[in-house]
């Protein structure tokens, strides 16, 4: 169903330090794969810091993946429909970028040539590491993202708000170019690396 793009929004962290949270319950799917924290204004877990994870009440370290931008960790084996997780870590709390009315983001896959004599004329390749970059338009409020460049940031794309369909991972902003007419309203343009890993989340 195609999503109008009003519903769509931009979160990043503030520049507060994280906050301490202990024992934080979590939401599980259906297959019990899957266990994110319920609280979802704690989601972007401070990686320097790490979490722990408890099921039914005991400290685990293995059988998982933790994913800091989104706060969900990944069991495999599948754990069975009793078991209790928590988590406790530290968070950054998020706020809207309300100035912000586009957004775009590149996933990219950078390819390595391996062509050989015994390639028969056909280019090859692999590929060797991922990436992502995020360009945003806006209308200047602040030296919001100026004044952070450098910093790493947690951001959130929201596709839908209704629904929470959502990018997430952790960020460096590149470039903040900002345009004054003589006839129209500031606005501002940012370019963004992301480091680490991006998550799809609902």
């Amino acid at each position: 169903m195609p999503i109008q793009g009003k519903l769509g929004a931009v979160y990043t962290s503030t520049n507060a330090p994280s906050i301490a949270f202990t024992d934080e319950a979590t939401t599980k799917n259906a297959e019990n794969t899957r266990y994110k924290i319920t609280n979802q204004t704690k989601r972007f877990w401070d990686e320097a810091n790490g979490v722990t994870i408890k099921k039914n009440g005991n400290t685990i370290t293995t059988g998982f993946e933790v994913e800091y931008a989104g706060g969900e960790i990944l069991f495999n084996p599948a754990l069975s429909g009793s078991d209790n997780v928590t988590v406790s870590g530290k968070y950054f709390a998020l706020e809207q970028q309300a100035g912000l009315f586009e957004w775009k983001l590149d996933a990219n896959t950078e390819m390595r040539d391996v062509t050989t004599f015994a390639s028969q004329g056909w280019e090859e390749s692999v590929p060797v590491k991922r990436n992502y970059t995020i360009s945003a338009q806006g209308y200047w409020a602040n030296n919001n993202f100026a004044g952070r460049m450098g910093t790493k940031l947690a951001v959130s794309l929201f596709l839908d708000t209704t629904t929470n369909k959502r990018y997430e991972g952790y960020i460096h902003v590149k470039k903040n170019s900002i345009t004054q007419p003589q006839d129209d309203i500031v606005k501002e343009n940012i370019e963004i690396q992301g480091t680490g890993q991006l998550y799809y989340h609902e």
